[in-house]
């Protein structure tokens, strides 16, 4: 089970938000962390953003999952 917060909408009709799991894990933070995603433009000022640049470095650094 996860949580769905939408926070907003942007001009293509996509949902902005942050998904959670239920112990309170931010899904982005877990998938960017694995190198299974990219920080969007849009994180920028989430309570996590440093977490999830500093994350997508170091997997980019270390090639790691889609770098």
């Amino acid at each position: 089970d996860v949580f769905v917060e939408v926070e907003s909408m942007d001009r293509g009709g996509n949902f902005i938000g942050r998904l959670t799991t239920v112990d309170g894990n931010s899904a982005s933070f877990m998938l960017v962390q694995a190198g299974l995603a990219k920080v969007h433009e849009s994180a920028y000022g989430a309570p996590n953003y440093k977490q999830l640049i500093e994350a997508e470095e170091k997997c980019r650094k270390e090639r790691i999952g889609v770098w």
